[in-house]
């Protein structure tokens, strides 16, 4: 399809030169408005589609659309008089109901009115979030609704949506808002414990700064007690809102080109978000202070927290750093020294080597175990990431040389204190970083590619559904072996796929049930070989490209497209899809027929060339295996 106005434009030129009558290029004004619209130039879209109502007003598909242009452009009246008339055309469009439904929602209308569409909506999608936002609009605007209404409201909501982040966090603000500090805390660790839930909420930065209120409320109001369970909770709370906060807002694969006012609002959210990052690691160094301060035993699940979470700090004040030099006018010489010494620093505390055989972490129950994995596959994620990004920055062959000169330059008090003047403001008094020594008495040690291919194994556990996370681990990889390192081509393994088949039964087939181990490392390898031309064509030196930021805070490296075949493969293969079975296996079964090679398969010669040689090595790498076994 066209990408954007001009390409329309363009088509549309050639078509419209062609036809001569009047009423023809109205009746295909219907096409055009569909193709304006994709490419969002609504004003266009509406022009042509007037034009086509002007032949033809009985077609309930154009009316609809018109709704959808309206309601683009910021009309809602506009746009609910033409769902309305598309739904009086054809009364069996669902969709449509919806649509007017979320219009009243974000409206005041009449009461009567309100209630004939909600009635409707309802008997038809129950549960939905747009009729419940009706609901609680409805309720609104009777007057100020009584809080145990509004909880009742939300509560009842979750008994079908139990996986809502967006409506839990409603009702933990209900309770805050409300003074039932308690109430809001105890319903976050009942949340936090539903696997499903958790994993959902993980990722969700709305969840996870809701998360830190409740928790800074509890400790602030002294509801309950405030112990080393309390505190390891809040620091990996505060630990992860970090981690979101940093990550890239524009980082996708699909952007439209801005105009001048979108151009500005995009700096104004970065600038936003780069505020919202340094508050959240900052919050998570203060609060690091006062952890450290509790004269609490350090051992067990509380020692492992602590350790894990102040080396975390190191990795989102050197993030900090690196992602300032590049994307403003900053001294890169000075940030690199200064990041590589905190990375240094973030590499330098390993996770427990036996978890599962440790007495304190057997005593705990399900949902607490859980956790700590958790925490474990976050702790190889910082030493996998802190690792490839030294390798980045380190441009010289003496590793030693390079450590003892950072030594000597960085990591004394004064240097220290303008790091964290440069990225923090005020005198940082409750500073658990100016208080720490292990930046200037760390015994730094440069990690070894063994030691990386260890961590980035654990770390795909806390990404497996993420392409671009992937494909951070193999560029890299692929670097290393740029460089000419014997035997490093083989190093990187996915292991998130494991227990797929080994290959598919038969390669003429893109059905959903055969995808296999195979197809995805030919995935993998394809989006990395198109990323990697990409980035090339940059030509910035690696260290100041998108591989010397962590994977979530720099370029997307893969298009939409195929973050979205990676993760409906992961998902159909986990069994975790809740909802559209149909959209994802249509997703999956697009990509197998691609990197197959099925029917129109679109790749590019020389991509089908590369795929070929690389699948020839790793047979011959595997034959050489068996041979020195077998000697």
């Amino acid at each position: 399809m066209f990408r954007t106005k001009r390409d329309v434009d363009k088509h549309l030129a050639g078509i419209l030169a062609k036809i001569k009558d009047e009423n023809e290029r109205k009746i295909r004004g219907f096409n055009f408005a569909k193709l304006y619209f994709a490419v969002k130039d609504y004003e266009s879209a509406r022009r042509y589609l007037a034009d086509y109502l002007t032949v033809n007003d009985k077609q309930a598909a154009a009316y609809k659309l018109m709704g959808e242009i309206h309601e683009a452009m910021g009309s809602p009246k506009q746009a609910l008089q033409a769902y309305k008339h598309s739904l009086a055309l054809e009364e069996n469009q669902k969709d449509v109901i919806l649509k007017i439904c979320e219009i009243y929602s974000d409206s005041t209308a009449d009461p009567d009115t309100t209630k004939y569409w909600l009635e409707r909506a309802e008997n038809l999608f129950p549960g939905h979030r747009i009729v419940f936002k009706l609901k609680e609009g409805m309720a609104r605007a009777r007057g100020e609704p009584d809080v145990k209404d509004m909880e009742n409201l939300i509560t009842s909501e979750l008994v079908t949506r139990p996986l809502d982040v967006p409506l839990r966090v409603k009702l933990l603000r209900l309770l805050l808002d409300s003074g039932r500090v308690l109430d809001a805390y105890k319903h976050c660790l009942q949340a936090e414990e539903e696997p499903q839930f958790g994993a959902e909420a993980f990722y969700s930065l709305l969840w996870q700064r809701c998360l830190a209120d409740v928790f800074e409320a509890y400790n602030e109001n002294l509801v309950g007690p405030v112990d080393e369970s309390f505190f390891a909770k809040y620091l990996l709370t505060l630990d992860q809102l970090a981690t979101l906060a940093l990550a890239n807002p524009n980082n996708s694969a699909t952007c439209a080109t801005p105009g001048s006012l979108n151009g500005e609002s995009a700096k104004q959210g970065e600038r936003v978000a780069v505020e919202d990052a340094i508050n959240a690691v900052m919050a998570l160094d203060c609060l690091l202070e006062k952890a450290h301060k509790k004269k609490w035993h350090r051992s067990g699940a509380w020692a492992f927290v602590l350790q894990h979470v102040t080396a975390q700090l190191y990795l989102h004040m050197a993030t900090l750093l690196l992602k300032r030099a590049w994307k403003e006018s900053y001294s890169w010489q000075e940030a690199r020294s200064w990041a590589a010494a905190l990375l240094l620093c973030a590499y330098s505390v390993r996770p427990p080597s036996g978890l599962s055989q440790e007495g304190w972490f057997l005593a705990l129950d399900s949902a607490r175990q859980r956790l700590y994995r958790n925490v474990v596959d976050r702790a190889h994620y910082r030493l996998s990431v802190s690792g490839h990004i030294l390798h980045i920055l380190c441009e010289v062959e003496n590793k030693s040389r390079w450590l003892s000169d950072l030594k000597q330059e960085v990591c004394t008090p004064e240097v220290r204190d303008r790091i964290y003047r440069s990225l923090f403001d005020g005198e940082g008094a409750a500073s658990w970083f100016l208080h720490d020594p292990i930046l200037v008495h760390c015994a730094f040690e440069f990690p070894t590619l063994a030691a990386l291919q260890q961590h980035d194994q654990g770390s795909q556990w806390l990404h497996p559904a993420s392409l671009n996370h992937l494909l951070w681990l193999a560029l890299h990889w692929s670097t290393v072996l740029d460089k000419k390192s014997k035997g490093t081509e083989h190093c990187f393994e996915v292991r998130v796929f494991e227990k797929l088949q080994r290959e598919p039964h038969a390669f003429n087939s893109g059905m959903a049930e055969t995808l296999s181990q195979m197809d995805t490392l030919a995935f993998l390898e394809a989006a990395r070989f198109c990323s990697a031309h990409s980035l090339g064509r940059k030509a910035s030196r690696p260290s100041q490209g998108p591989l010397a930021l962590p994977p979530q805070v720099g370029l997307q490296l893969c298009t939409g497209p195929q973050a979205d075949w990676w993760s409906a493969a992961y998902r159909l293969h986990t069994n975790t899809v809740r909802d559209k079975v149909a959209d994802f296996r249509r997703i999956l079964q697009r990509g197998l027929e691609v990197i197959r090679g099925i029917g129109n398969h679109g790749m590019d010669l020389a991509l089908v060339a590369h795929l070929a040689r690389t699948f020839a090595n790793k047979v011959g790498y595997c034959e050489a295996l068996k041979t020195v076994k077998l000697w």
